[in-house]
């Protein structure tokens, strides 16, 4: 076979393709098409056919393609092994493989907007206010905060968050959201992304707003660009003491922080809140909105719209979104701790008396006594009305009422029980 010396740079400084004037010149021109002899020994010809030398023994070419008169060798990435978190209830198979469904994106959006009605009054395209919802109101409706006077009662940002289930998997509900709500295109590295695994940089359910437990403004971003943002939220708290303009939005980042959300305290998020709900739902909130002592702004926000200075006020909510609904009734099967200052709910009563039990030993054992008393009786009737739920050890559970029913309970009977810590 004949073979021809080519010089590779030269081959990637030629054209692919040429225009049709180029053609007819050269065809014009001298053949420059290659002969070379074919397994049978006849010659055969290839137009404009580039020909590599001949290697060496022992050496391998690169699989490449033959366009015309340009040489492309494409380069593929090594693929990276790692470990995967299996489920613990599909054997075999790796943890929450329904989260990358269509199946699963329809039950979160079901939770979001039955989350923002019920506790925003407002649709799931809702953004000009933050909706709140702390893991302590898991159990309550609004009705149940109807006779909360005092705003530090309610979740500080420190507070537990909620948490959202599907399938095999958990995760906080804030993450979901920005999991499932996001625009990007899911596929199995993004999602091992997701879980932590393998060799990818983390990434973070952040607050726009910069407010914890806020469901509306959450994105899905780089741990260390979530990090980056809490220099923005210093910034509007700074411009706000101050008392000089705030505006609406960061420069910094993309999509950008909300500066005049951040600069709100988390009581005057819970007040806008209920403000809001008030409006949806005609309930009479009876949260305080007199100045604390302590508030650090020359001006206090508990209704809108917002009184500071400022150019365009991004905090509000749009005619559109606003939804008229009928209030929940209070949450029948919940216990809110009468000891705690700042609100603590239980949704099953044994968890409630070991709280009772380890928590305010500083109150008195009669106290204690009369309180255990008076929410097992309260569950009890919750149980003859509704029928016991499905979780938890419903026999013991029934046999510990019984037990606080009875004219002869006390404090033994409450330390036999072995509440866990």
């Amino acid at each position: 076979m004949s073979t021809t010396s080519l010089d590779l740079q030269a081959i990637g400084q030629q054209t692919p393709c040429s225009s049709p004037k180029a053609s007819a010149q050269q065809d014009s021109s001298p053949s420059s098409d290659v002969t070379t002899s074919s397994a049978e020994g006849k010659p055969s010809t290839y137009p404009n056919a580039l020909l590599l030398p001949e290697l060496g023994s022992g050496q391998k070419r690169k699989r490449s393609v033959v366009y015309g008169r340009g040489l492309h060798t494409r380069q593929y990435l090594p693929m990276p092994t790692y470990n995967v978190k299996q489920s613990f209830k599909i054997p075999g198979q790796q943890k929450g493989l329904a989260w990358q469904s269509a199946a699963g994106k329809m039950a979160l959006d079901r939770e979001y907007s039955s989350l923002m009605l019920k506790w925003g009054g407002v649709k799931p395209t809702h953004q000009g206010t933050c909706v709140v919802c702390p893991s302590d109101w898991r159990f309550l409706s609004p009705s149940n905060l109807l006779d909360i006077t005092d705003p530090h009662r309610l979740p500080v940002e420190e507070s537990s968050r909620m948490n959202y289930a599907y399938s095999d998997f958990a995760v906080p509900l804030r993450r979901a959201i920005a999991w499932f709500r996001s625009d990007l295109e899911k596929n199995g590295a993004l999602f091992d992304q997701f879980l932590g695994d393998g060799p990818w940089a983390p990434m973070d359910a952040s607050h726009r707003c910069h407010h914890d437990h806020c469901l509306v403004h959450i994105v899905y971003e780089a741990s260390n660009i979530n990090q980056d943002r809490k220099g923005c939220a210093e910034e509007a708290k700074i411009i706000r003491r101050e008392g000089k303009e705030l505006p609406a939005f960061c420069s910094y980042h993309d999509p950008p922080c909300l500066l005049q959300h951040a600069a709100l305290t988390s009581v005057e998020v819970y007040l806008l809140q209920f403000h809001v709900l008030s409006q949806a739902t005609g309930l009479q909130f009876r949260l305080s909105s007199q100045r604390p002592q302590y508030h650090p702004y020359p001006t206090y926000e508990s209704r809108l719209p917002l009184t500071w200075k400022m150019d365009k006020s991004v905090v509000g909510v749009r005619e559109e979104d606003l939804l008229a609904i009928l209030p929940e009734p209070p949450g029948a099967s919940v216990n809110i701790c009468k000891y705690c200052r700042r609100l603590k709910t239980y949704g099953r009563v044994c968890n409630y008396w070991a709280h009772i039990y380890h928590q305010h030993t500083d109150v008195s054992v009669l106290d204690r006594l009369d309180e255990i008393r008076r929410s097992g009786a309260s569950w009890t009737t919750y149980w003859r009305d509704h029928g016991p739920d499905g979780g938890g050890n419903r026999e013991a559970t029934m046999a510990k009422l019984a037990t606080a029913a009875s004219p002869s309970f006390c404090w033994e009977d409450v330390i036999e029980w072995d509440l866990p810590a």
